[in-house]
């Protein structure tokens, strides 16, 4: 088997146009980029680029929506419940945590949970944001 080297810059345009394709918004797209291709610089290649074929066989199962936007279900002073709605775990998850920071700030701490999503990736990504 051949061995195909690319660029981190190409990597990750190449994972967003994968993702646009099958109808993720560019801004998502991005999103789920950044972490495949993070993780692999991280050395978890377990939760890189890795998934890309799993994906695309949910999608056409319908078992994963690529144009799923996560939404706030509830929130309250210091915590927020974030579906995903079946869509990328990565995007789902970094706007949970995004939506928690702030309320995390106001209260000094925060509780955040996440539901209908798919597989979130490498976990300390969101410890480090």
């Amino acid at each position: 088997m051949d061995t195909i080297i690319k660029s981190e810059t190409e990597l990750r345009r190449l994972v967003a146009e994968v993702a646009a394709a099958v109808g993720t918004d560019a801004d998502d797209a991005e999103t789920l980029a950044n972490h495949l291709v993070g993780a692999e610089l991280c050395g978890v290649q377990t939760h890189g680029i890795f998934h890309i074929p799993r994906y695309l066989e949910e999608i056409s199962n319908r078992e994963l929506q690529p144009a799923a936007r996560p939404r706030v279900v509830r929130r309250e002073a210091a915590s927020v419940l974030v579906s995903g709605g079946l869509g990328f775990g990565q995007v789902a998850a970094e706007y949970l945590v995004r939506t928690t920071i702030p309320l995390a700030h106001e209260a000094g701490v925060a509780v955040g949970a996440l539901l209908r999503c798919n597989h979130i990736g490498r976990l300390g990504h969101y410890a480090e944001l």
